[in-house]
């Protein structure tokens, strides 16, 4: 039986998303997938983080943070993790279960 430790990933996307920081942002990733290809997760400009089914396209939730930067989903697709920022300030982190 594998065991899925939510705390690591956590921490992984925490890594990725700090990777993008404000030296990197021409390469901020703005959207991502689950490992399986099933569910999507993007960000646009005015804040919204969209999650759904990607078969669809169909948005099953939206999330906000300000001035996103990047995202990412862990590879069950259960958490999503979003990076942003305001007026050049210190970067936030949110994660969503």
């Amino acid at each position: 039986m594998k065991y899925n430790n939510p705390l690591r990933s956590i921490i992984g996307l925490a890594t990725i998303l700090l990777w993008c920081g404000p030296a990197s942002a021409a390469q901020s990733k703005r959207a991502d997938y689950s490992a399986d290809g099933e569910f999507y997760v993007y960000a646009v400009d005015d804040g919204r983080i969209q999650y759904g089914p990607t078969e669809d396209g169909v948005s099953l939730r939206t999330f906000y943070i300000c001035y996103p930067e990047a995202v990412a989903l862990s590879p069950d697709g259960r958490l999503i993790a979003a990076i942003g920022n305001f007026n050049g300030c210190t970067f936030e982190i949110k994660v969503w279960h």
